[in-house]
């Protein structure tokens, strides 16, 4: 067997194939991904403007794997906490990435916050029988 088609892929790398192999032969997941994966249509109604929930959720766990990593080095004095972000900006391995990434994740979050907050509330998506998911 040289190759393998899942759906429209086709895989030719042997490596593959035997893994794919291997854990049909155990779990027989071919079925499953036919029908849930390759051959499961999206509702007509999702657009763009659905994966903005999920691309929140994606930066906030940005936001906090960065903040963590910030927190290791930052000092939150009055004397030395500038020094401490002039140390991880220039000192610390790819800490400018870091302090870029939460800097500008915290700024894209709220964007995307409220553009997932305009859809659901837009296309009344908080109504009867989503009504509990805003009690907080």
């Amino acid at each position: 067997m040289n190759e393998l088609k899942l759906g429209p892929i086709l895989i030719r790398n042997r490596f593959l194939i035997s893994m794919y192999n291997f854990v049909e032969n155990r779990l027989g997941i071919r079925e499953i991904l036919d029908l849930e994966v390759f051959y499961k249509l999206a509702p007509s109604h999702l657009g763009i403007f659905s994966c903005f929930g999920g691309i929140t959720f994606f930066i906030f766990t940005l936001q906090v794997i960065t903040g963590i990593l910030l927190l290791i080095y930052y000092v939150p004095t009055t004397a030395q906490a500038y020094d401490s972000v002039i140390h991880i900006t220039n000192n610390v391995s790819f800490g400018w990435l870091i302090r870029g990434l939460h800097h500008w994740g915290a700024n894209i979050m709220i964007i995307t916050v409220f553009i997932h907050m305009g859809k659901i509330y837009f296309h009344g998506i908080y109504k009867n029988p989503r009504e509990l998911n805003w009690v907080t």
